[in-house]
């Protein structure tokens, strides 16, 4: 099946999806053209954040897709029976359901106007880090006994393309938020307040990329994630803001290396918002856009990062505000007014002894002191003063 121009073809577009996630509609429209040009919709979930949304669209009618995402998509069946479709293996769809069904709104205001469309096959890439991607073509009910079996072929061969090709955009997209993340010390502005404590990367139609082992547990009580995997902050201020940020990034490249902050009470506690605009590396999509966002990956995109505010501002912060040390360098700094020595530090971080000096020297140097006394003194000097109330 594969030798066939056809099936090269597919593979060759599926081939630069996986280094140019713009280029998934060329995928679905040349699967589109195998099964009676039966409309692909492409699928994200996300078992982190407990979502499933819509990432990209064939030839949909564009009216049919946006009333989806607006209001039918609370009716419709198909976010479940995608979240329990198997990992790897294609299945058909659409023959199964009961006879409410066939009563319901969903049925005849939105399948029925689109030619019958009610039922056809699908396949869930392999999970990458809780995300996979669903392939859906969705057959009209007179073409089902006649492209069902070839797409579930069809679906069956291409799949070690597709999850590869998945699982390269996410590679790609953790590079791209780890790379922003490191660069948090060198951004203008000086540094924030502690580590950060979740991350999110979004594209410019606020989709979710990427997100850390953190991000799931703190943005999803923040944040919503609507049918078309735009992510907004529930609380209206945040909202704003992040608007406001997607409008500034959107093609300014000066604003690359600075960074836009906002503090707000999110999660019961005060918090720090930074945003951090990066570039994918990719064009916008050149398609047309439908539910108001291109059907693959947009760019620019920025790296959301979530801080705990400490308004008084640690000792730890004051160092790398103040006198630009690095995260590590604060750290030792730290360590070394606790009273930890040379070999200790260097055990504890699994680095050599040689290291460590070297990284004590430049604290030294940039702190302008010079010795572990007088590194203790400031730390100590920089300290929150209590309140007095």
């Amino acid at each position: 099946m594969l030798e066939t121009r056809p099936a090269r073809d597919i593979v060759k577009a599926i081939h630069r999806a996986a280094l140019d996630a713009t280029a998934w509609p060329v995928v679905l429209r040349s699967l589109e053209d195998l099964f009676d040009e039966s409309p692909m919709a492409l699928h994200c979930i996300d078992t982190r954040m407990k979502s499933t949304s819509i990432v990209g669209i064939g030839r949909f009618d564009p009216d049919f897709s946006s009333s989806y995402v607006d209001y039918y998509v609370g009716l419709s069946p198909w976010p479940s029976k995608i979240l329990k479709t198997p990992f790897g293996r294609p299945r058909n769809f659409g023959n199964d359901f009961p006879s409410e069904f066939y009563k319901s709104e969903f049925y005849h205001d939105w399948v029925l106007p689109q030619d019958d469309l009610r039922g056809g096959s699908g396949l869930r890439t392999r999970s990458v880090g809780g995300k996979s991607l669903f392939f859906g073509v969705n057959m009209r009910a007179r073409s089902l006994d006649k492209y069902q079996p070839a797409a579930l072929r069809w679906l069956e061969v291409l799949e070690p393309h597709l999850s590869h090709a998945f699982a390269v955009n996410e590679a790609l997209a953790t590079l791209m938020a780890e790379r922003s993340l490191n660069g948090l010390d060198r951004t203008q502005g000086g540094s924030p307040p502690q580590a950060p404590k979740g991350a999110l990367l979004l594209d410019g139609n606020r989709r979710v990329l990427w997100m850390d082992p953190a991000a799931p547990r703190l943005f999803g009580s923040i944040l919503h994630l609507d049918a078309a995997g735009r992510a907004s902050f529930l609380n209206s201020v945040a909202q704003d803001w992040l608007e406001g940020v997607m409008t500034l990034i959107d093609g300014d490249d000066d604003l690359v290396t600075q960074r836009l902050e906002l503090r707000s009470r999110l999660i019961g506690a005060d918090w720090l918002l930074r945003a951090v605009p990066c570039r994918n590396g990719l064009e916008p999509s050149k398609g047309p856009s439908r539910l108001g966002f291109p059907a693959g990956y947009a760019s620019p995109c920025l790296v959301l990062v979530l801080f705990p505010a400490d308004s008084r501002s640690s000792p730890e912060a004051r160092l790398r505000d103040r006198f630009g040390l690095s995260a590590v360098e604060a750290e030792i700094a730290m360590a070394i007014a606790s009273g930890t020595g040379t070999r200790q530090l260097a055990e504890q971080r699994g680095v050599t002894i040689n290291t460590v000096r070297n990284q004590i020297q430049s604290i030294l140097a940039k702190t302008g002191t010079h010795s572990r006394g007088e590194i203790m003194r400031l730390i100590s000097s920089l300290a929150p003063k209590p309140s007095m109330h």
